[in-house]
């Protein structure tokens, strides 16, 4: 494995995408304050045109891949980005992926991070886009909230 530190790559590219919306609200604000600010935030329905090729690190994947399960749980990104780029760059074990699918590391929903050749696999579904702060989301952003010890702006 490689120890290249993470920086900007020209030629590559990842996309981030959760399950639903309590592993996507999460994802954007477990880190730091713990605090739900929604702002200019939206919520977008992702759907696929075809199937996409995931290397699966959820449970007993991550050791069979090579690190441990704990690759999903960690919160070192520079760790987790250093076996990206190797399950990236390394198709003799692991065939040509679109990406990886992952535990994250906050509550251990289901994730995706799909890399830029896996992207033709994905459409926007521009009819379902909704504001973080649109109303009708505030009952469901404070159940998140509440379950995960967040708090709502």
């Amino acid at each position: 494995m490689r120890s290249t530190p993470p920086a900007d790559d020209p030629l590559r590219g990842i996309y981030y995408a959760a399950l639903d919306i309590e592993g996507a609200v999460v994802e954007v604000f477990g880190d730091s304050e713990r605090l739900i600010d929604p702002g200019s935030f939206r919520l977008v329905r992702l759907s696929l045109v075809e199937p996409l090729r995931l290397l699966d690190l959820r449970g007993r994947g991550g050791m069979v891949a090579g690190p441990t399960a704990g690759i999903s749980g960690t919160e070192n990104r520079a760790l987790t980005q250093a076996w990206a780029r190797f399950f990236y760059d390394r198709s003799d074990l692991y065939t040509s992926i679109d990406g990886v699918r992952y535990a994250n590391s906050h509550n251990q929903l289901d994730a995706i991070a799909v890399f830029e050749r896996g992207e033709h696999a994905i459409a926007c579904a521009r009819q379902f886009q909704i504001r973080l702060a649109d109303p009708s989301l505030e009952p469901t952003l404070l159940r998140i909230a509440e379950r995960n010890n967040l708090v709502l702006n």
